[in-house]
């Protein structure tokens, strides 16, 4: 499954930095809005720009699965780590009864790393039955369901045949799929336009925003805790 992109030019990395910024953005002040201050007015508007989050969050793993990541699956134990930790205050502030964002981004992105591990072409295809079979049983108790967990194998295809616009579409489709109202649906899928858009024309002399690793790591506990103790007063 993996692409030969020796006559196509190395990638940029710069639109990650910006990425990250934008996905932390919406999702903590989606988080503020929804369960500190729910009747707020601008509380939909809060929520409608938190449904660029999580398609941020998959670009930006996928991405780093097929260009950066060395030790891949050490990447996705990591991630499972951060939602481990991020449990106990993901269940007191949105739901105690699904795993949160982190652990389907991890789960997707060690499968995708699993099934790709297989050489013999039949065992792949066996395997990733399987595996989708897993994902759709999983779906009820992970956050996001069954095209969550899709997402990050659909951005990695694309990044890997990024010269191929038809290759956007399984992720572009993923994007609709994670939502339900119309409006929701609209501005995810935007976003992925935007995030290929940004992918394909990122230059290495745009500046790049600093924001420290321990800071992307440790951000999505810190700030459901800090909700949680809030909601607590």
């Amino acid at each position: 499954m993996q692409t030969d992109h020796s006559k196509t030019p190395a990638p940029h990395n710069t639109w990650i930095s910006y990425a990250h910024w934008l996905a932390i953005i919406a999702m903590t002040l989606e988080h503020m809005f929804r369960f500190i201050w729910p009747e707020s007015a601008l509380t939909p508007w809060a929520q409608a720009m938190g449904r660029i989050a999580f398609p941020l969050f998959a670009a930006i793993i996928a991405w780093h699965l097929v260009h950066n990541s060395r030790k891949p699956a050490l990447y996705g134990l990591r991630v499972l780590v951060i939602g481990a930790v991020s449990q106990i205050p993901y269940a007191t502030v949105i739901s105690a009864e699904k795993l949160n964002i982190c652990f389907t981004l991890g789960f997707s992105m060690l499968a995708l790393i699993a099934v790709e591990r297989i050489k013999t072409q039949s065992l792949q295809v066996l395997a990733a039955a399987v595996v989708l079979i897993l994902a759709a049983a999983a779906r009820p108790y992970i956050e996001y369901g069954l095209w969550g967990l899709l997402l990050v194998p659909a951005f990695a295809i694309a990044f890997r045949h990024r010269d191929r616009l038809i290759s956007t579409v399984p992720a572009l489709t993923m994007c609709a799929l994670i939502n339900r109202a119309p409006s929701s649906v609209v501005i995810s899928v935007l976003t992925g336009c935007g995030i290929f858009y940004a992918a394909h024309f990122s230059s290495s002399q745009l500046p790049r925003p600093p924001l420290p690793r321990w800071l992307r790591l440790a951000w999505y506990p810190l700030h459901l805790g800090a909700i949680a103790g809030i909601m607590s007063l």
